[in-house]
């Protein structure tokens, strides 16, 4: 029997879909802003947020939102939200959590700061 080659070994192949968007495998927090979607990547273990311009990796304006509110913290089982003392709270879908104690989330999870809330995704 012969083997025929039926491109040069050196050809380019395409493996992907042409035209698909492809998402970022990096979970995010997605939230409204002035009438469009944002995409907030967590490109860190502690990822804080707050008003606090130097140390908050999601700077927030928004009245009661705290210096440093809130951090979404990547632990061995996944991704966790903790409040951070502040003074009007954090919320995960509703329910208000106790200070300095981890919540996981799961994707599409709801955390409420003030009046923001930001849809946890996963990333995929």
């Amino acid at each position: 029997m012969k083997t025929t080659l039926l491109r040069p070994a050196d050809a380019t192949v395409f493996l992907g879909s042409a035209g698909k968007h492809v998402q970022s495998a990096v979970p995010a927090l997605e939230y409204a802003k002035d009438g469009d979607r944002e995409r907030v990547p967590i490109t860190k273990s502690r990822f804080i947020i707050g008003r606090s311009e130097s140390e908050a990796d999601l700077v927030r304006e928004e009245t009661g939102i705290s210096r440093i509110h809130a951090e979404i913290v990547k632990e061995a089982e996944g991704y966790s939200v903790r409040d951070l003392g502040s003074r009007n709270g954090t919320y995960v879908n509703g329910v208000l959590l106790a200070p300095y104690r981890m919540q996981l989330l799961q994707e599409g999870d709801i955390v409420k700061i003030i009046t923001t809330e930001y849809t946890f995704k996963m990333g995929s």
